[in-house]
């Protein structure tokens, strides 16, 4: 109707000066790391509620092609950037939507990376805080996710260059006006708009590497921030001061979770910092669920006063998750995923005298956990045993009415893990 159709333009108009205004208080560093995780936030919610307002797979901008010599190098395609003036309001809020959370990557970024040159302690303004880059990180990962499923090859092959491409000569590639092609070389000088015949690309094949993002960089550098204080490698904070507890101990389930389902969504872990990240989480939420099992049973549910034994199982078993969707991109967390299911094992089936231990778990953690286990490639037994007695009791009583059971898809993926 006419009505809905002004209602839509008159927020597309409001929302265009909402993110004007933002883009100049992020350009002129106006807003405190909380306001920035905040502003990400909120506009990926807008993104999540209406997809129409921002193409999420899009905007990396750089496709990543590998030619014959396995040398990487990208291209942009001008003419899907629309850079002709359109006054279309959709375009432009997607243009300006992608340019705000560039901004905001970049200023919290350097915000990560003062904060780690001065050992942890920021002498202007408040250093971000767990709970709100766990805020961030999910924006990024919600408005930008991974463009393949888990277990595909990545980076994506999108497009290759034909053979009668490669040997095109120099003034033919002139007319091909609507592609750039990026080569970022190793030598620190930076990226460069050429365009290269076959021969020279063969030649530099060994001082190319891939185009990184600016969400890549981000996730990077969270990484980092979380990683800092774990490892033997790392600097470690004054002992004078006392040691200072890491970002990552001081997370919450409920962070540790979407922080580590955001690295999953975005398939940001392809560089060594990431992966050392998810291993330190692994590490981690085990080390959680078993000083839990050492407490007596009563100080250890939902209601506990320690927050590290209020436990969830969506929140563990998002983790495990996140670890199998690594395993299935044969990213390797090296015994971390087995080390988390036994102890997921251990603490809700091999502990529990009820004939049903899973009976407090949702009919999408159990799918979950068995879709974990098959990104995984992980065969326990004892968990897979559990999880399919209490699906198959779930399929009985929903038979017979008695419970809610699962839907057709979530059967199917049950299925598909057998």
């Amino acid at each position: 109707s006419s009505s809905a159709a002004e209602e839509e333009s008159s927020f597309q108009t409001s929302l265009l000066k909402t993110l004007s205004i933002l883009q100049t208080l992020v350009t002129n560093r106006k807003l405190t790391p909380r306001q920035l995780c905040n502003a990400a936030w909120a506009i990926a919610k807008h993104v999540e509620y209406d997809q129409s307002l921002f193409s999420r797979r899009k905007h990396d901008n750089f496709v990543l092609v590998q030619d014959s010599s396995k040398s990487y190098y990208s291209t942009w395609d001008l003419r899907e950037q629309q850079m002709d003036g359109d006054d279309n309001k959709s375009t432009s809020t997607d243009k300006l939507i992608d340019t705000v959370l560039n901004l905001i990557a970049l200023r919290v970024i350097e915000h990560l990376e003062d904060t780690r040159r001065d050992g942890g302690k920021k002498i202007v303004g408040k250093r971000v805080q767990p709970g709100e880059l766990s805020m961030l990180l999910w924006a990024y990962a919600v408005a930008k996710p991974r463009d393949c499923p888990p277990g595909w090859e990545q980076p994506r092959r999108m497009e290759r260059l034909s053979n009668e491409k490669k040997r095109k000569s120099f003034e033919d590639d002139m007319d091909d006006v609507d592609f750039v092609t990026f080569l970022e070389l190793d030598d620190g000088s930076s990226s460069q708009s050429k365009i290269k015949s076959s021969h020279d690309m063969q030649y530099e094949s060994n001082t190319q590497r891939p185009y990184q993002s600016i969400t890549s960089r981000l996730f990077d550098a969270a990484a980092i921030a979380f990683c800092q204080g774990e490892g033997a490698a790392v600097k470690k904070h004054s002992a004078k001061n006392g040691e200072r507890m890491t970002m990552l101990k001081s997370c919450t389930w409920n962070e540790l979770s979407n922080i580590a389902w955001s690295y999953a969504a975005r398939g940001a872990y392809g560089t060594k910092e990431s992966e050392a990240m998810m291993s330190f989480f692994a590490r981690e939420a085990t080390r959680r669920i078993r000083y839990c099992m050492s407490l007596p049973s009563m100080l250890v549910d939902e209601k506990s006063n320690d927050q590290v034994c209020k436990i969830l199982p969506r929140d563990v078993i998002q983790i495990t998750w996140a670890l199998g969707t690594m395993e299935s991109d044969n990213v390797s967390v090296g015994d971390a995923l087995v080390h988390l299911v036994d102890a997921i094992n251990e603490f809700w089936t091999e502990s529990s005298e009820e004939n049903r231990p899973l009976a407090k778990w949702t009919c999408a953690d159990l799918v979950q956990m068995a879709t974990a286990l098959a990104h995984g490639r992980l065969d326990n037994q004892s968990v897979l045993s559990a999880v399919y007695e209490e699906s198959l009791e779930r399929l009985l009583l929903n038979k017979s009415k008695q419970q809610q059971g699962f839907s057709t898809m979530e059967i199917s993926i049950l299925v598909w893990v057998q």
